[in-house]
């Protein structure tokens, strides 16, 4: 998940207002499902040295559910495994928003964001529409998560050039 806490998170969202609301229908839809393991790991900047005062994700969470879900993992910093180690394992990413949804989509994982993501509105956006759509994906049985891969990559792969390197250059899709 995002930094809950970022400013800039406050406008970023689609079907969830916050990304502690999202986590937590997630959860609650997931909890204890064997079809499921889920497997959080907290943004970076929550372990930073003189960080926020604040709780991170993880803190919160234990916090609301105590030890009552037997599938849920969180990723520890200390493990020192990036969100990229995981492709292996990964049948689904979730996002809120922000540039793992690029991220995930260039390495070929099926990607689901509730939120506006660096792909949102670029012609090839996967995004997630409405609660009912993300329920139906994540209770569905046998629902085919490879709908949220992008296709075609060479358009993925140019719009991920201007927006990871060449950033202060405005994309349009007649620009591709």
């Amino acid at each position: 998940p995002n930094v809950f806490w970022d400013v800039g998170l406050s406008d970023r969202g689609g079907i969830f207002n916050t990304v502690l609301e999202w986590l937590f229908y997630t959860i609650d839809l997931l909890k204890n499902n064997p079809k499921y393991h889920i497997y959080i790991k907290p943004h970076p900047n929550e372990f930073n040295e003189g960080s926020y005062a604040t709780p991170g994700v993880k803190e919160i969470i234990k916090k609301k559910y105590k030890n009552s879900i037997k599938n849920l993992s969180f990723i520890e910093n200390s493990s020192n495994l990036s969100s990229y180690d995981l492709k292996q394992v990964i049948d689904l990413a979730l996002v809120f928003n922000g540039t793992l949804h690029l991220e995930f989509s260039l390495l070929g994982i099926p990607v689901a964001a509730t939120g506006l993501s660096a792909i949102s509105g670029v012609g090839f956006d996967k995004q997630v529409k409405s609660l009912t759509h993300y329920k139906e994906i994540l209770t569905k049985k046998n629902y085919d998560f490879r709908k949220f891969i992008i296709k075609d990559k060479k358009k993925l792969l140019t719009f991920s050039y201007f927006w990871f390197i060449k950033r202060s250059y405005k994309w349009e899709k007649k620009n591709y």
